[in-house]
């Protein structure tokens, strides 16, 4: 690790010599200007799918308990206190216990999703967040490699339709994202700069990530566990900052074990298991849906996965989407491999020249492959695919993948240059023109996504799990008045749109109860006084007499 980890940035500004005159800082730093173009089109995007695709729904379970947790967080409590017939308000994933009802996710992404539940506007939180993402995965790549690649990867990243649809849903993984990027820019900051405070901002940002998605932040971190471990067995000087980095994220755990206590009665018991007891990490029987989990199954979803990330990446044709990041990856493997064997047998006054040896940005080339691997890796113990709006458990991968995909698109123009000086013997326009080639590659691969696979994979997810508003906007066209419409469903994507309507506290205007049948349905309007009962069933809204 000491051999590729201590570089200096690629596009690092050199001291000038004596008696040169220090170029002068344009006005406008164009590249941030292009990036933030490139945030405002995610946004952009984001709201596209949303609105015109989602419509504003969520259109799987995670998302109905998603907002009814966000909801519960902004009025300001973690459990709120039960309906007393709770049969009438059967959500997907919100636990009836002990006299509460709550949703079974951790509170990390409720807790975000709470600020636009504030407005009546939780569907502006991801499109946000994603905007954030491509800003955030600029900084990030630019101080690593530089401004053309951080450009490259940011463009890359909107161009996903992997991206724009988690975007635009109600998940919870663009906020992870956000949190992951956050991590990763004050790690490098607090790193470069030995920072006690970046150090414990970056703690917080993997505490984050931590309690939105666990498993999530335990792949993310372990390559940089690893980091760190290196940089404080070779410089005692940086052991404050990492114990800073470390200080602030273990709070995060304590907070997960509280709020598993709170929510199951033992702080090392999930909420997901009392929904489902099969529904844990690990290995053995008890664990997934089939009764048993085993390395082989975990495996056998990680090939799907990677197959699936191979076309939701960036929609590329024959699966090309990952070739840019493997180009970049087996290169460093290999730059890192040559680096190993010239430090084994430089004698130890030339190692540290050998180390310098590496071309610049390896180190991260490495650091981002490893996070990648062992996020792949990490899942391989839970006993479901997840393949929801795309590889969902790899989302978090996005700033590897697009940053080591423009690693890989600026050496195969470099490559193709090299060729193109040789062939011409030197003619630069050549070498230009040959170099030009990957770009133009590029841009073809996704303006073919863009008008195919991306357009078309987008455009499936309407309507998806045959969600839809239509009976909730017929309700609202009849202007009621202090009511509970008892809705008639026969499964929980018919009801999602009208419960995510209701507060947890059964407060609003109108409150949404399934139809179970007159008789229980009028016992049931008993504890809500003075409200007038009507009924939704086959499109129909009729008004219930006592």
């Amino acid at each position: 690790m000491s051999v590729v980890l201590d570089e200096p940035r690629q596009d690092a500004q050199q001291a000038p010599s004596s008696g040169v005159r220090p170029r002068r800082k344009p006005a406008i730093d164009a590249p941030a200007v292009l990036a933030l173009c490139l945030a405002v089109a995610a946004l952009a995007g984001g709201l596209l799918v949303s609105t015109r695709v989602f419509e504003r729904l969520p259109h799987v379970e995670d998302e109905v308990a998603f907002i009814f947790q966000a909801k519960t967080i902004a009025s300001g409590h973690l459990l709120v206190e039960a309906p007393p017939q709770p049969d009438f308000f059967r959500a997907p994933f919100i636990i009836f216990r002990n006299g509460h009802w709550y949703g079974k996710y951790l509170p990390g992404y409720p807790a975000v999703l709470a600020l636009g539940a504030l407005v009546d506007r939780v569907w502006l939180v991801n499109p946000l967040a994603g905007a954030g993402c491509v800003w955030l995965l600029f900084i990030f790549g630019r101080r690593i490699y530089s401004a053309q690649i951080a450009l490259l990867a940011a463009a890359l990243l909107v161009s996903s339709p992997f991206f724009l649809l988690q975007a635009g849903s109600l998940m919870s993984h663009v906020v992870s994202l956000a949190w992951t990027l956050g991590f990763l820019l004050l790690f490098e900051a607090a790193r470069r700069a030995n920072n006690f405070w970046l150090a414990g901002a970056a703690g917080l940002s993997l505490g984050m990530l931590f309690i939105t998605r666990p498993l999530t932040a335990v792949g993310v971190a372990v390559p940089f566990a690893a980091w760190a471990l290196v940089d404080m067995l070779r410089e005692r000087r940086r052991v404050p900052s990492y114990l800073a980095m470390a200080g602030c994220f273990l709070p995060f755990v304590a907070l997960l074990l509280l709020y598993n206590n709170l929510t199951t009665g033992n702080p090392f018991k999930s909420a997901y298991e009392l929904w489902w007891p099969f529904d844990k990490i690990g290995f053995g029987a008890g664990i997934g849906i089939t009764g048993h989990h085993d390395v082989a199954q975990g495996l056998r979803f990680t090939r799907m996965n990677v197959e699936m990330i191979a076309d939701y990446l960036y929609g590329w044709p024959l699966r090309l989407s990952l070739l840019p990041a493997t180009i970049a990856a087996l290169t460093a493997l290999l730059r890192l491999g040559a680096g190993a064997y010239r430090l084994g047998r430089a004698r130890l006054a030339r190692r540290r020249q050998a180390a310098q040896a590496l071309p610049a940005g390896t180190g991260w080339d490495i650091a981002l492959l490893a996070m990648t691997l062992t996020l792949v890796t990490v899942h391989v113990a839970y006993p479901t695919p997840g393949q929801m709006y795309g590889p969902r458990y790899y989302f978090e991968a996005l700033p590897a993948l697009t940053l080591l995909s423009a690693r890989g698109i600026i050496l195969l123009a470099g490559w193709l240059s090299a060729a193109g000086t040789l062939a011409s013997r030197g003619n630069r326009q050549v070498a230009q023109g040959a170099a030009s080639l990957a770009f133009i590659a590029v841009l073809l691969l996704s303006l073919h996504a863009a008008t195919n696979f991306s357009r078309e994979t987008i455009r499936s997810y309407r309507g998806w799990n045959n969600v839809n508003d239509s009976g909730l906007r017929t309700v609202e066209a009849a202007e009621l008045e202090n009511a509970v419409v008892f809705v008639t469903v026969a499964k929980w994507n018919e009801y999602a749109p009208f419960f995510i309507e209701n507060t947890p506290q059964l407060d609003t205007n109108v409150i949404y109860a399934i139809d179970r049948g007159d008789a229980l349905n009028r016992r049931m309007l008993a504890d809500f006084p003075g409200r007038q009962g009507w009924k939704f069933t086959g499109g129909k809204l009729t008004r219930m007499y006592q």
